[in-house]
C-alpha cells in the first residue's frame, strides 16, 4: 500500500522532523492538530513555528520511498489548528 509521508517543519530551528506515514492526507491533519492541541511539547507552546509538510510517498509492499517533489509541500500551518474555547462555556 502507498503511505503518504509527512515531517513537521520547524521555521525557527529550520529543520524537518522525523518523517511519519499516513493513508490519506486528512489523517495526517487530524496527527498534526492533535500535536498543536496537547499541551506539553513546542507544538503546542509555539503553534506559529511549525508546518505538516507532505515530502512524499511510500510503498510498503516494495520499500520504495519516491517523490516527485522538487520541495516538500505545506500542508497545514500548526497556528491554523489551535482550538478556541467556545466563549459561551
Amino acid at each position: 500500500m502507498i503511505k503518504k509521508a509527512y515531517s513537521v517543519y520547524d521555521k525557527k530551528a529550520l529543520m524537518f522532523t522525523a518523517p511519519f506515514y499516513m493513508v490519506t492526507e486528512a489523517q495526517a491533519v487530524r496527527a498534526f492538530s492533535n500535536m498543536v492541541n496537547s499541551s506539553g511539547n513546542d507544538i503546542h507552546s509555539n503553534p506559529e513555528d511549525f508546518t505538516l509538510m507532505h515530502v512524499g510517498d511510500f510503498d510498503d509492499t516494495t520499500g520504495q520511498f519516491e517523490t516527485d517533489l522538487t520541495h516538500p509541500n505545506q500542508v497545514s500551518v500548526g497556528i491554523e489548528l489551535v482550538k478556541r474555547e467556545e466563549l459561551n462555556k
